[in-house]
């Protein structure tokens, strides 16, 4: 029980011992609510909420769960879910099909509009597309995110790719030791981070594509009305990553830093 009576961190939190022992106690004496609704119960208790304000019950959960490993509390037992390593279903339909050609320059395509993806059937065109032809397949995403489909409005409007921004990792050892930061820098800057995680265009597509000047840059995540904080921040560095073996010279950051992105 060393971990109940000593300072433990956790995702950028430092928690006291008094923190901890009012963690127990909430366990203990809320035993009919689930990990989840224990989880909300202590980040309202202690304050521990996001910059914008809810409250960070996933990493609350992950820590009780830590917690629980070390016999400082006893959880509930987990809810029935999907079975852990199971797969989202990548619809297969003709929509998700290979398009009309377009070979040459993007400014005979323009204007390139990213289009926020909000609605059931955006959401599955979206893991359609980057289901079966991004390398690394569909996935859910860890934490905040925002997705986007791409489209050319000439000669007729048509879908030529997709991007995903989400949640920078808490942890990430060649991004660390690239900004040099120290673990309490990290822990205030973080935020300034976001992932470029899904970052597609359409193979059939051959114009000369930048969809880089479209994405957060100084700018900012591009807006959409999805209430995500994600949209709000001004992003300082944003990460892509690629298999450099499947693509061109030009797509190893050449682009990212011509366009005010590191």
């Amino acid at each position: 029980m060393a971990g109940a009576s000593q300072a433990q961190g956790f995702a950028g939190r430092r928690f006291t011992p008094h923190e901890l022992t009012l963690i127990r106690e909430v366990v203990d004496s809320c035993g009919g609510l689930s990990r989840m609704e224990l989880a909300h119960t202590i980040c309202e208790l202690i304050g521990w909420k996001r910059p914008q304000g809810s409250l960070k019950g996933r990493e609350c959960r992950e820590f009780l769960e830590r917690l629980q490993t070390q016999g400082v509390v006893t959880l509930p037992e987990k809810l029935a879910g999907r079975p852990a390593g199971s797969v989202t279903r990548v619809p297969r339909t003709e929509r998700g099909e290979a398009g009309e050609e377009l070979v040459g320059p993007v400014s005979r395509f323009a204007p390139v509009v990213m289009q926020p993806v909000v609605e059931p059937d955006e959401r599955l065109w979206f893991r359609e597309l980057v289901g079966r032809y991004h390398y690394l397949g569909h996935r859910v995403p860890y934490g905040a995110h925002l997705r986007y489909l791409v489209f050319v409005s000439k000669p007729e409007r048509q879908v030529v790719g997709c991007l995903q921004f989400s949640s920078a990792a808490w942890r990430l050892s060649v991004r660390d030791r690239w900004i040099g930061w120290s673990d309490q820098t990290r822990s205030h800057r973080l935020q300034r981070i976001v992932c470029n995680s899904r970052f597609l265009i359409l193979p059939w597509e051959r114009a000369t594509f930048c969809l880089l000047p479209h994405s957060p840059g100084r700018r900012g995540v591009p807006s959409s009305n999805t209430g995500s904080y994600l949209r709000k921040r001004r992003a300082a560095i944003s990460r892509t990553p690629i298999r450099t073996a499947s693509v061109s010279s030009a797509a190893t950051g050449t682009s990212h830093g011509a366009c005010g992105i590191h």
